[in-house]
């Protein structure tokens, strides 16, 4: 499990500098993608979690943003009784 720390602090590793590029997401929106690839909200991102969040945003930038859409719905939704 990756914690936001450690993921912020290879942001300007080539390996994350790709990924950002493969996926077409502005390194700006870091800390918003790993809210998105966080599925269970327990602060860290997985393997498992990073790979289907990557695979899911391939694509425009704007994927991203519906994707932190749909997960924050989700949120809402199991706080609701």
């Amino acid at each position: 499990t990756m914690s936001w720390e450690t993921f912020k602090s290879k942001l300007n590793e080539p390996q994350m500098i790709d990924f950002f590029k493969f996926i077409d997401v502005d390194p700006s929106e870091a800390k918003g993608l790993f809210k998105m690839l966080d599925m269970d909200d327990d602060g860290g991102v997985s393997a498992e979690e990073f790979l289907n969040g990557a695979l899911r945003l391939r694509g425009h930038a704007k994927s991203l943003d519906v994707a932190l859409l749909i997960q924050e719905v989700k949120r809402i939704q199991t706080r609701l009784p």
